[in-house]
């Protein structure tokens, strides 16, 4: 016995039989793309005729005697037809138009949570990660950084000034990286201020101080974890 899984089998309630969603079944089945029992169970109908009152009602074929039909719909029919693809498509309308009013008050919510944040903790959380979340939407979405920048309402030119300035700061951190290595192969537990005195001109040259050396270190997991020292009290 096939699992669901395997099947592709999903359970649809009576509210999922919109107009669109029969007129899509009934041109595939007339097409011969499914049979009737293939489309109750790719599309989980409920109910063994359901398929063929729809085919009677709407289609263009008398499934009874599997000849064309050659009386024409009714100008009733028809209006009725239109008259329900009209309120399928208002409906549809109004559910973009709410979902699309709460995406907006979602992003005002957003943006006052960061303006809050930036202030309570005293970082600027969106100019340090603007950068990063275009070039991430611009991979997952493929578009253009045209098209992102304005999205995220950034100008190119700041886009590019920060994106030059992170991997500057990327290869100054490389190099100061390169420096300590190359002490801490003879001397694997040499402390970051006994670096930053013996690397002080180096250092000097890349206009690298005693703190951004800390932060360096600490970023790239190379601060030297002071050893615990345990005394015996108890004899």
């Amino acid at each position: 016995m096939k699992s669901i899984e395997n099947t592709g089998y999903i359970k649809r309630t009576q509210k999922d039989y919109s107009l669109s969603f029969k007129l899509q079944i009934i041109q595939e089945v007339e097409q011969g793309l499914l049979t009737k029992s293939q489309a109750k169970t790719k599309y989980g109908i409920q109910g063994d005729s359901t398929v063929t009152k729809w085919l009677r009602k709407y289609g263009n074929f008398d499934w009874e005697h599997q000849t064309p039909i050659t009386m024409a719909k009714t100008p009733e029919q028809k209006i009725l037809e239109l008259e329900a693809k009209v309120n399928l498509l208002e409906k549809q309308k109004a559910r973009a138009e709410h979902l699309a009013e709460r995406a907006d008050k979602k992003v005002i919510i957003f943006d006052m949570l960061l303006d809050m944040a930036e202030k309570e903790y005293d970082i600027q959380i969106k100019k340090k990660l603007h950068t990063q979340v275009i070039d991430q939407y611009r991979e997952k979405q493929e578009e253009t950084i045209v098209s992102t920048c304005r999205l995220l309402g950034v100008n190119r030119p700041v886009y590019y000034r920060a994106k030059q300035s992170k991997l500057k700061k990327q290869d100054i951190a490389q190099q100061v990286i390169d420096l300590v290595r190359e002490l801490r192969i003879k001397m694997p537990r040499l402390g970051t201020r006994k670096l930053y005195y013996l690397l002080k001109d180096s250092l000097k040259n890349i206009k690298v101080g005693r703190d951004k050396l800390f932060r360096i270190l600490k970023a790239n997991h190379l601060l030297i974890i002071p050893k615990k020292s345990y005394h015996i009290t108890t004899n």
